[in-house]
């Protein structure tokens, strides 16, 4: 898997949480995308995680994210429904930190009880982030705290050109079962890539 911190294009990221019920919940899986006709302009990680066994997942999920940090733009974090509060505030920090080209993050239903008051300074500060979108989420009342954080919108409804904002990442997680260029899906996590891991429709 080329997993370069000197490509040019920038990198979306969408981590999404699988429950227990969910056959192979305990693996994390990855898609990389790397070309296709609507990747062309960026780099595309589908990330799988597993809410209850996230602090078997952390650490190679910041392993992924460290590789592109230098070039993400946007980062999707999505549960279903709001579970307890599993997100450290150090993920928070760290792509306050250490992705300087983060433009937007997206937040869906998640508990984000653990996100700290200097977490919110830092995400205010950073440079290049337009928008922190809060969506059927709990516990975010700290980012709402003295009106620090400018950049915040908290939706509570459908939001309205979220596709064109962020991007497809309404799709079922990928099977468990499987997986390219040789890794083995039987680990607790697999790892594949592909030209499009989405459904492309080309209209005329």
């Amino acid at each position: 898997m080329e997993l370069s911190r000197n490509e040019n294009k920038p990198v979306w990221v969408y981590i999404i949480f699988r429950k227990n019920h969910c056959s192979g919940h305990e693996k994390m899986t990855v898609n990389i995308s790397f070309d296709g006709p609507v990747f062309w302009n960026r780099q595309v990680a589908y990330i799988y995680c597993c809410s209850c066994h996230f602090d078997e997942h952390e650490a190679p999920l910041m392993a992924i994210l460290e590789k592109f940090e230098q070039r993400v733009e946007r980062v999707c974090l999505v549960d279903k429904p709001v579970d307890y509060p599993f997100l450290p505030d150090t993920l928070f920090s760290y792509m306050a930190r250490k992705m300087p080209k983060l433009q937007f993050i997206y937040l869906r239903e998640l508990d984000l009880e653990k996100i700290n008051r200097g977490t919110v300074v830092e995400l205010a500060n950073h440079k290049n982030l337009k928008k922190v979108i809060v969506h059927f989420c709990r516990n975010y009342e700290v980012l709402e705290d003295f009106r620090n954080l400018p950049q915040l919108l908290v939706v509570k409804g459908d939001i309205v050109g979220l596709k064109a904002m962020l991007g497809d990442f309404d799709f079922p997680p990928p099977s468990s079962t499987g997986s390219s260029n040789g890794t083995d899906s039987s680990g607790p996590s697999s790892i594949r890539t592909s030209s499009s891991p989405v459904p492309v429709s080309n209209r005329s």
